[in-house]
């Protein structure tokens, strides 16, 4: 089994920054994760890295869902060429308000993968 960085959870301790490893379909993840919670351009570093999901669900002039979504998809295969980016679609969650659901493929290993991330997560 190959393994990756805990990004999400490895927290300093003083001086020191414990390595914290998880499987390479976990580390994938959190990959995506990162990439849907940053906004284009918050990286100085890295002002390609993130992607539009932010300033589509706080802009109410963008009319063409389709548009929004062809972007997202571009942007997290960007970040992410270890996995192939497949449908995006957005899911009514009632009073929770809606969900994205990103089908992907993990390149090394063939196999289907889904994430459900909800936008509230970005209030």
């Amino acid at each position: 089994m190959s393994l990756g960085y805990d990004f999400l959870k490895a927290k300093p301790t003083g001086l020191e920054l414990p390595i914290v490893t998880v499987s390479i379909e976990e580390e994938i993840r959190q990959s995506l994760l990162l990439c849907l919670l940053t906004q284009k351009g918050e990286r100085p570093l890295s002002p390609e890295f993130g992607s539009i999901l932010r300033e589509m669900i706080f802009d109410t002039r963008l009319a063409h869902l389709d548009g929004c979504l062809a972007q997202i998809k571009t942007d997290l295969q960007a970040s992410e060429p270890r996995a192939e980016i497949g449908e995006l679609e957005f899911i009514e969650n009632g009073e929770h308000g809606a969900i994205l659901k990103v089908v992907y493929v993990i390149r090394s290993s063939s196999h289907q993968q889904f994430l459900f991330f909800p936008l509230k997560a970005l209030e």
